[in-house]
């Protein structure tokens, strides 16, 4: 672990550990520690020796590709290090072994191993007293956490819905509106999103706010917002933002890109693409929709995968009881 000398002493020799893990192909070799640098070398070709360093004596983020660059050759390798130790002049994995690292043909696609990619949460905990009486409270706090720590998006939301005959489908979208009522978002009126709603007016939406080993689940009936709603919200949006929506047929099929870009040309053309243009009216078939929760749970990563599942669940009588999840 970071800070722990035994683990980074120096340990002179060529090699002091190898161990073929590709039937020829690769050797992985253990090379030594020295200034707290963990080194992995192996043969390119027969004549060829290639390596890559790390910077501390910590465990590694599995799934890493890397490129490994030497002055006799260069080779593209994938795979993943586990961190390792020295037990009796050789360096082990404390039982457990370092996956296959395979050389991969220069110019060859490189797939990283998706199995192996694991983080290790531990920023914070939830405790059922660090809550807000309400969600929305609750909500807003970490909304302005996820903000200051510059997180992208930070109103990003993955909607999921179903069809009448229950096929699922899920997308991001960008929130727009969050009060007692619900989670506000628009969209076209005939995209696939709102014939789902339309058919079977049911969804669920996660803010995932991984940076932050947090999420935010919402899950509940949804209905249409007001047109006064609708327009409102309609008012704020960048003119180009309203001139797309009047352009695309959100969820057609389009033959190529130039379809898209002609039907763009023609709605500036009708409405103006400049900002002393008269403003572009709302669409009959674009408005908003509103997600009104049933429950809302506030999810924060903890170490081993024992996380910290708070939910606010309605009582059906305007009040909401807050319980605590397994993970």
């Amino acid at each position: 672990m970071p800070g722990q000398p035994d683990l980074c002493q120096r340990q002179d020799g060529v090699v002091d550990h190898c161990e073929v893990l590709s039937a020829g192909l690769s050797v992985l070799c253990f090379d030594h520690w020295v200034a707290q640098t963990a080194w992995v070398a192996g043969t390119f070709d027969r004549s060829s020796t290639v390596g890559y360093g790390w910077s501390d004596c910590a465990e590694r983020p599995t799934g890493r590709t890397f490129k490994i660059d030497s002055g006799r050759g260069t080779g593209r390798w994938s795979g993943r290090l586990q961190w390792w130790t020295e037990v009796n002049g050789c360096y082990q994995s404390n039982g457990r072994k370092a996956t296959e690292v395979v050389r991969i043909d220069e110019g060859a696609e490189i797939r990283p191993d998706i199995a192996a990619m694991r983080q290790s949460y531990s920023l914070a905990g939830l405790k059922e007293d660090d809550l807000a009486p309400g969600w929305v409270t609750q909500f807003h706090r970490w909304l302005g956490d996820a903000v200051a720590a510059g997180i992208a998006e930070p109103n990003a939301m993955v909607v999921a819905t179903a069809s009448a005959t229950g096929e699922p489908a899920s997308r991001t979208v960008l929130c727009k509106g969050v009060g007692d009522s619900g989670i506000v978002f628009y969209t076209n009126l005939t995209s696939d999103k709102s014939r789902d709603l339309q058919a079977n007016p049911r969804a669920a939406a996660t803010f995932p706010w991984i940076a932050l080993q947090r999420q935010v689940h919402f899950r509940g009936p949804v209905v249409r917002v007001s047109d006064a709603e609708a327009q409102a919200y309609w008012e704020t949006r960048p003119r180009g933002s309203r001139l797309g929506a009047w352009a695309s047929p959100q969820s057609s099929v389009l033959p190529d890109r130039a379809a898209l870009e002609t039907l763009q040309a023609g709605v500036e053309q009708r409405f103006g693409g400049g900002d002393d243009d008269p403003p572009v009216p709302l669409p009959a078939f674009w408005g908003g929709w509103r997600i009104e929760p049933v429950t809302v749970e506030f999810w924060q990563g903890r170490f081993a995968r024992l996380h910290d599942r708070l939910r606010y669940r309605s009582d059906g009588s305007g009040g909401w009881v807050i319980e605590r999840l397994a993970p």
